[in-house]
């Protein structure tokens, strides 16, 4: 395990993207919203970035149950610079190192069997891609009780093609969290929900 938590803190390449944090995105529906992000954040995204996922029965799920966008662009020729290689201290933020609190010897995994995921993030690299990866949130927040109801209505509304979120839009996201990355799998730890 030591060999691949070495190989990703040094492959690893991630540079946050802090002007886009705070920026407002209207969206009209659940299958424009990558567009519309596109769009509207266009003078602050790499030229060319593509969207690549989620799918939109996936955007709708994210949408209905917690309000909020978690999206992927492939991006064609990114140069990267030194300052995108933070090595371990991003990997400890990230949440795939864990110090072992009974030693203080450096990085460590708790246990040999990969609990945090660094064999999927390797994995991940070695395709040598490049993404924008952007997380927003719905601007303003539905509360706990509304959003439970529609995550509740959500299983049944998938099922007999209704659609929970006719309502909801338009409505206005908030980047909260934007990156430049060579793994779309980067934030599953801190971003994690579903």
């Amino acid at each position: 395990m030591n060999a691949v938590l070495r190989q990703v803190s040094q492959q690893l390449r991630y540079r946050a993207l802090a002007g886009l944090i705070g920026r407002g995105v209207a969206v009209t529906s659940v299958d424009s919203a990558p567009l519309e992000v596109a769009v509207q954040l266009q003078d602050r995204l790499p030229s060319g970035a593509r969207f690549k996922g989620p799918e939109a029965k996936y955007i709708r799920i994210a949408v209905a149950k917690y309000g909020i966008l978690d999206l992927t662009f492939l991006v064609d020729s990114l140069l990267w610079s030194a300052d995108d290689a933070p090595g371990i201290p991003l990997l400890e933020n990230l949440g795939f190192v864990v110090r072992d609190p009974a030693t203080s010897d450096g990085p460590g995994l708790l246990d040999d069997n990969d609990p945090t995921c660094l064999e999927q993030l390797q994995e991940d690299i070695n395709h040598e891609d490049a993404f924008v990866k952007l997380f927003l949130e719905e601007r303003p927040n539905r509360t706990l009780k509304e959003r439970l109801t529609s995550s509740t209505q959500l299983g049944a509304a998938l099922s007999g093609g209704l659609d929970v979120l006719d309502n909801y839009f338009p409505r206005t996201f908030e980047v909260v969290d934007a990156c430049l990355t060579n793994s779309a799998f980067v934030w599953f730890h801190k971003h994690f929900y579903f």
